[in-house]
């Protein structure tokens, strides 16, 4: 359509426009049951308005509708058959007179008439085996790039919404997780301290050895922790088990645990006490740091 044909651009009736195959090349503007133009276009366009009366009709009335169904939008393909006619008439209009009149409610000699019309009038032309209309497949171009385009966005906006969607139920399994920490360790807590013999702040918050750590560990994607996973837990009972189990103070051993606890060294009072420690640290292969004073400040193994 040379300057006045045209396809409407809305936004909710571009997605429908365009279909993807299989290939991920999109369908032609064929598919679609209408061919809409611009009215002022057809009246203005000097070229068109050359032509003839019955040019008009055959041009909108057929040529125009069969190009809108073409696999190629825009174009009309001479088959095979019909080039044969082209040859021995040396002319290609009249071989494409001669295939469209089969589709058309015109005569062979009329078509023929309006197509060289139009070609005379640069309204349409040749392209090897191709009666075509610039307009059309100018159009056609145009629609295939915004719909790509159209198709990445939407690819993208879906992509980021999957992705938000993700990080909020990650966030918010994070949240339950650290709301399950807080409850269990202050319930822990408050038992503990109801005890008789309640256990000390090492074992009940030390990263490597405490009660409450131990039993809120979990894996990154875990919406549980460890004491949620076991089939009955009983606090008091599990606390009574924790402190039966620690072996700060064996007779085997001297009355010490092998590993350094600076925690109560330093919180030690009785230097006879921390000296048989120090004794018993070194002999089972720890070296004490010092500082530039000379005290201790930790332990490391030798």
């Amino acid at each position: 359509m040379v300057n006045h044909g045209g396809l409407k651009t809305k936004p909710n009736q571009e997605s429908k426009l365009l279909k993807q195959q299989s290939n991920s090349v999109i369908m032609a503007l064929r598919d679609q049951p209408y061919l809409p133009l611009y009215i002022q276009d057809i009246m203005t366009d000097e070229k068109l308005n050359e032509c003839c009366a019955s040019t008009h009709g055959v041009y909108i009335k057929g040529i125009m509708c069969l190009m809108h169904k073409s696999a190629t939008y825009g174009k009309i393909l001479l088959k095979q058959k019909y080039k044969q006619i082209a040859s021995k008439e040396d002319s290609k209009g009249y071989a494409f007179a001669s295939q469209l009149v089969k589709h058309l409610p015109y005569t062979q000699q009329e078509i023929f008439s309006a197509i060289q019309d139009l070609i005379r009038e640069d309204v349409c032309y040749f392209d090897g085996d191709y009666l075509c209309q610039k307009r059309m497949i100018k159009d056609n171009d145009i629609s295939i790039k915004r719909s790509k385009a159209g198709r990445k966005g939407g690819e993208a906006s879906s992509f980021a919404s999957a992705k938000s969607e993700a990080n909020t139920e990650n966030e918010s399994a994070n949240e339950d997780i650290v709301s399950i920490k807080k409850e269990f360790a202050l319930q822990a807590v408050e038992i503990n301290e109801r005890r008789p013999e309640p256990l000390d702040n090492h074992l009940m918050h030390d990263e490597g050895e405490g009660f409450i750590p131990y039993w809120c560990e979990h894996g990154i994607n875990d919406k549980k922790v460890r004491y949620q996973k076991e089939k009955s837990f009983d606090v008091h009972r599990r606390l009574t088990t924790w402190k039966s189990r620690d072996k700060r103070f064996t007779a085997s051993k001297g009355g010490f645990r092998d590993k350094p606890d600076m925690a109560w060294y330093n919180s030690c009072n009785d230097v006879a006490l921390t000296q048989k420690a120090r004794a018993h640290w070194r002999n089972t292969g720890w070296v004490a740091v010092k500082n530039k004073k000379g005290d201790t400040t930790g332990w490391a193994k030798s």
